[in-house]
């Protein structure tokens, strides 16, 4: 917000007023670091969710149904509400509500399938994590994301609803089995190490570049947008570029400001 403050190509409101807003945390209104707030108020259902699952019924198969049955219906419920809830009825003239309470059951819903990955379906999942089967993955997902957009085919609500919980879910399982045979190596763990920098900044340097894409470039980078092979594969390229630009504001704060992401003092490694 401070920053927005300082330099900005988009339009503001007074400081005062968008640090009003971004503590009510409310979706696409002033909500600054949002995935943070989320997260936070996803966590506290997932934790009694999970209190309950592991002190409740003996039979492993049935609690495995369960949960997933009751996470799942939590999670749709939040889905309709926000394509069906009317958006005029809220003083924001939107139907996101404070601290994101009507995304914490989507996300509590991936985080119990994470969970339950993790405790009992990792070993087999590795068993089948060979090359072919990841290759077939790979395909798979890219033909069920991108085919129905590329043929414009437009689906009615619930069967739209039913593909983007299939398409995330077999992204999920692609970024899983790919994770787990890429080696890691010193820029994987900076960026890993500094996923909140790069989250909070990401924002300003993409806005900064963008504008002088517009400007210098404009031709070219509106025939990249609007081709959505082309933009996807551009996206992937932009942001590795905005990664390794972002190691430099990280850097400065890990070195001088480690108190903005709740580190300590920093020290040298040898």
């Amino acid at each position: 917000i401070l920053l927005s403050a300082i330099i900005s190509f988009n339009k503001h409101s007074s400081v005062l007023t968008e640090i009003g807003w971004n503590l009510l945390q409310i979706r696409g209104i002033s909500d600054g670091i949002w995935f943070v707030a989320a997260l936070f108020v996803a966590f506290i259902p997932f934790y009694f969710f999970i209190n309950w699952y592991e002190k409740s019924l003996a039979n492993k198969k049935r609690k495995n149904i369960m949960i997933l049955l009751i996470a799942f219906m939590l999670s749709l419920g939040s889905v309709l509400y926000t394509k069906l809830f009317p958006k005029e009825l809220l003083p924001w003239n939107a139907n996101e509500l404070p601290w994101h309470l009507e995304y914490i059951f989507q996300a509590m819903f991936f985080m119990v399938l994470g969970y339950l990955f993790k405790k009992q379906f990792e070993e087999k999942f590795d068993k089948y994590n060979s090359l072919a089967n990841r290759i077939a993955l790979v395909i798979f997902y890219l033909l069920v994301c991108y085919v129905p957009k590329v043929m414009h085919v437009q689906f009615p609500m619930i069967i739209d609803i039913m593909y983007t919980y299939f398409n995330q879910l077999l992204g999920v399982a692609m970024i899983v089995a790919l994770s787990k045979v890429i080696k890691s190596n010193r820029y994987f763990e900076y960026v890993g190490q500094n996923t909140l920098i790069c989250f909070a900044l990401h924002g300003k340097v993409y806005s900064v570049i963008q504008t002088m894409l517009k400007k210098f470039a404009g031709g070219i980078y509106s025939s990249i947008l609007n081709s959505t092979v082309v933009s996807s594969v551009f996206s992937v390229i932009f942001d590795i570029f905005l990664s390794l630009v972002l190691m430099i504001p990280a850097y400065i704060i890990n070195r001088w400001l480690p108190f903005i992401v709740g580190r300590k003092k920093y020290k040298k490694k040898d």
